[in-house]
């Protein structure tokens, strides 16, 4: 596996902890918040980990949250403002990649478009890799790049050459 030059398939455990940590951000469907400490607290702890992260409370303005950072997230925060803290911890780390696994899963039509949308602009943006896994096959038309899988295999793997932005597709 080689990302950004570096063949990593043969790292060992600690070498791979340390690339997560300072490489790689997550967004999860299901936010994995904790969710006794505040917006701002939630960005806190990722940006403790890596060597060149990005101000939290920055950050958390860029996803529309400024107003927001001192409420919990199960008490005060709706699924999309829980998801855009999701968005915020994972690009406070300042990655080169960013790992999204069904990133709208859990939120309603309008939510999920707001939440594409942040993640397009915040990839062009910060110039980073964004990899979205979802079974939503609509948003397509949005990526740079598109890799179809079945059961575990790669069936299609291109480049679009019409990329379009998020307002425009519909589901």
């Amino acid at each position: 596996v080689i990302i950004d030059g570096q063949d990593i398939s043969n790292y060992k455990e600690k070498q791979l902890t340390q690339y997560r940590r300072e490489d790689i951000g997550f967004v999860f469907q299901f936010y994995n918040l904790v969710q006794n400490l505040t917006a701002l607290e939630n960005v806190e702890l990722a940006t403790q980990i890596c060597k060149d992260p990005k101000e939290p409370k920055t950050v958390l303005e860029q996803v529309g949250l400024q107003d927001r950072i001192n409420n919990f997230p199960s008490q005060e925060l709706s699924g999309g403002e829980q998801q855009r803290v999701s968005i915020a911890r994972a690009i406070a780390k300042n990655p080169k990649l960013l790992l999204c696994d069904e990133p709208t899963g859990a939120l309603d039509y309008k939510t999920g478009k707001e939440v594409l949308k942040l993640l397009q602009d915040m990839a062009r943006k910060n110039n980073m890799t964004v990899i979205i896994i979802t079974h939503n096959q609509a948003i397509t038309p949005m990526a740079d790049g598109i890799i179809k899988m079945k059961s575990g295999q790669i069936e299609q793997n291109e480049i679009n050459k019409k990329v379009i932005s998020i307002e425009e597709v519909e589901w």
